[in-house]
């Protein structure tokens, strides 16, 4: 991620480059202009200049040029309403050509008017550097009492957290003023006096548009309390007794946390310059941008890119947005990704037959970067959270069993080509019927939650985890040996079985067994999975909550 400095350079040096090629933009709408006047209004010349002068208009403000732009939208609304029968008449044809002077003239000055873009506005959206350990998420606790519930601090830690305890919501407002964490939790009876400063604190840690994460803690369930805590800020309440994976669940509903994979974008735009201009806001935005410039080439970089939305120009040469909607749009795969369209076509109509393509919302040129990459983030976050609801377990969030399989076919040969090694693992709870037929299945069911996480939590953004059923569960660890995976699983066992689970007559602890099996050069999934499950039983056999490696 570039700083504010390094994207200002790059905003200058691209507008420059837009600057320094409208000659040539101007010789190909005069060229296509003078086509048009010789072959009339209704052909390929006439479609050219249109798409020209409408590029034009766009670029024109995104740049700087709002006079340029002004110009451009003129001329392309004055011939679009005056175009009758393929014809123009004298008095709507010289209006036009005296547009198109107008237009050259501006274009000529062009170079000294405008003013660089300022990318301060998509850099105000972006964290401030972390310091700290990046794969851990911070969060401060404000225990008003001075009484620390350490043995809610080390679940946290077990699920990858690092907790820093304050004792004032003064202090919160002076540590969120020197570092943004990443959740915050209210843990003492609120007063009206503590509103106050709670809610200075969320505001001072606001971010994309939302309150810092900040959860209230009481033994209290009343609609005062709960009324005092929406006042101050919080964003959700939770109540004692709480286990710590509940509590990870509700600060991954409310915002991104360190090692979330980023959203990643593709930019379909046929203008150099404007294509880079936005990759380069988005990417400042924390996005995986790629950018391509020839709609034909998008399909197959969006196979191999997996963009979860695809932002792109309505008007493009040789093929159009709403055409290049309709070919993606015939892939299976590709039906619920995102469309946005980002155009200085104004026309509703227009707009309204480019989503009924297959797009799904229209953004209009030139565009503030802070509203591009908020609604940008909207779309894409929501795809995702969809996504999920297909691939993904409803209780764990992990992949399910069909996805699971997939993905190791997926990464095995992705592991052949580049000759690394690949574990895989197979998990299974211990005495899982006797936590379900003692406590109930809903705590069960917080088990499977608890595990999941930790999983999640804990292992690298390149492995993948996915529930096979039950209380079963797959790890797909690649560019790992055998014996370093081993070492991994054995660490999550023993923080696993550390970690406190919380029933109505008491707290209980659980443990999970390991089987794992190394990928050969001949190995098939199927054939990895079966050798994962043998280690396992053989695990189960050996007496339980051990991490056990295929032979």
């Amino acid at each position: 991620m570039v700083d504010e400095a390094q994207l200002e350079a790059q905003l200058a040096a691209i507008r420059d480059a837009f600057v320094a090629d409208l000659p040539q933009r101007m010789g190909r709408i005069r060229a296509a202009w003078e086509a048009a006047v010789r072959e009339g209004w209704e052909g390929d010349a006439w479609r050219e200049l249109h798409r020209e002068v409408h590029s034009l208009a766009g670029a024109g403000a995104t740049f700087g040029c709002e006079a340029l732009s002004r110009l451009s939208r003129a001329l392309e609304t004055h011939l679009g309403e005056s175009i009758g029968g393929g014809t123009l008449d004298e008095e709507a044809l010289a209006h036009a050509r005296s547009l198109l002077e107008s237009l050259q003239r501006e274009s000529e000055r062009a170079g000294g008017a405008a003013a660089p873009v300022s990318g301060a506005a998509a850099n105000e959206l972006q964290e401030p550097p972390r310091t700290h350990e990046s794969s851990k998420r911070l969060i401060y606790v404000v225990q008003q009492d001075g009484e620390r519930d350490d043995e809610l601090h080390r679940q946290l830690a077990h699920f990858g957290c690092r907790v820093r305890v304050l004792d004032t919501p003064d202090a919160l407002v002076d540590a969120v003023a020197r570092r943004r964490p990443d959740g915050v939790l209210i843990d003492f009876r609120l007063q009206e006096k503590d509103i106050g400063p709670l809610r200075r604190a969320a505001e001072l840690g606001r971010h994309e548009g939302a309150l810092l994460p900040m959860l209230c803690l009481s033994h209290d369930k009343g609609l005062p309390a709960r009324l005092r805590a929406v006042r101050a800020g919080c964003r959700g309440y939770l109540s004692r007794p709480l286990d710590a994976s509940v509590l990870i669940d509700r600060l991954e509903q409310l915002g991104p946390h360190p090692g979330q994979e980023p959203y990643r974008l593709l930019v379909v735009e046929d203008e150099p310059e404007l294509a880079e201009h936005y990759g380069s806001i988005l990417r400042q935005a924390g996005f995986d941008t790629r950018v391509v410039s020839d709609p034909l080439q998008a399909l197959d970089i969006l196979r191999d890119f997996a963009a979860e939305l695809i932002l792109m120009d309505l008007y493009m040469p040789d093929c159009s947005g709403t055409e290049l909607a309709a070919v993606i749009r015939q892939e299976d795969a590709y039906v619920g990704v995102p469309i946005v369209y980002l155009s200085a076509e104004t026309d509703l109509g227009t707009q309204i037959e480019a989503i009924s393509q297959g797009g799904d919302e229209f953004l209009s040129k030139p565009i503030e970067p802070a509203l591009l990459v908020a609604a940008v983030r909207a779309r894409a976050q929501r795809a995702r959270i969809l996504g999920g609801y297909l691939k993904r377990d409803g209780l764990s969030g992990l992949l399910n069993h069909s996805s699971t399989k997939e993905a190791l076919e997926v990464e095995m040969a992705r592991a052949r080509r580049r000759g690394a090694p690949l574990a895989f693992a197979m998990i299974d709870l211990d005495h899982f019927k006797q936590v379900n037929d003692t406590h109930g299945h809903p705590v069960g069911d917080r088990v499977i939650k608890s595990l999941a996480r930790l999983l999640s939590q804990r292992l690298r953004k390149t492995d993948v985890v996915g529930r096979f059923g039950g209380e079963e569960f797959a790890v797909i660890l690649p560019d790992t040996p055998l014996e370093d995976a081993r070492r991994v699983l054995d660490e999550l066992r023993a923080s696993f079985a550390a970690l406190s689970h919380q029933a109505e007559n008491g707290q209980f602890r659980a443990t999970f067994s390991c089987g794992l099996a190394e990928m050969a050069d001949s190995t098939r999934p199927g054939e990895l999975i079966r050798n994962a499950d043998a280690a396992l039983y053989q695990a189960k056999n050996e007496g339980r909550n051990r991490v056990i490696g295929a032979s």
